[in-house]
């Protein structure tokens, strides 16, 4: 197989993978219409349910990523050891296995929220006089409940949701230290 036919087909991979990650759960309808949106990577042809299934065993022995399905109903698709991309993430990053070991500049790269969720966290930082070290632990949260959702972007209601965790953690530690004395 020449170099050039196998890098097409690692990128065919890795919209595959994307396309389902983004998703959560897809059916295959779904995956194809999207495949037949991305013009340039499909020229306008369906994508065969066998070439599909050939693929999914080509992610599996490559990436170790196990794309299974339902089983029932719409028979939806979905990243089974999605925790596999996180440490994919940070694979070239050495002592570096998940979002609670994110440095500031690999904050910047892999935890920058979207406009809205900046703003969200600029105002709650103000309001709630949190330190730099609350700004990184909450931006760590965001990233991970992005991360659950499977959304490659951390976005203003993974902020919202990672605030909401710190001040629960906080008023709780507060009234155990005021209960302690």
């Amino acid at each position: 197989m020449s170099y050039n036919i196998q890098q097409n087909l690692v990128g065919k991979y890795v919209w595959l993978i994307e396309t389902i990650h983004r998703t959560g759960r897809i059916s295959f309808k779904e995956i194809n219409k999207r495949w037949l949106d991305n013009a340039k990577m499909s020229g306008g042809v369906d994508l065969p349910l066998r070439t599909f299934n050939n693929w999914r065993k080509a992610i599996r022995d490559m990436f170790g990523l196990f794309i299974e399905n339902e089983g029932c109903g719409d028979y939806r698709y979905y990243i089974e050891n999605e925790e596999l991309l996180q440490q994919q993430r940070f694979k070239a990053h050495k002592g570096i296995y998940c979002n609670a070991q994110m440095t500031p500049a690999l904050l910047h790269q892999y935890a920058e929220p979207d406009a809205a969720g900046l703003d969200q966290l600029r105002i709650a930082m103000d309001h709630l006089h949190m330190s730099a070290r609350a700004y990184d632990r909450i931006l760590k949260v965001a990233r991970t409940i992005a991360d659950l959702e499977a959304s490659p972007r951390v976005q203003r209601h993974h902020i919202m949701e990672a605030i909401a965790a710190a001040a629960t953690s906080t008023a709780a530690a507060i009234s155990i230290c005021k209960n302690i004395s």
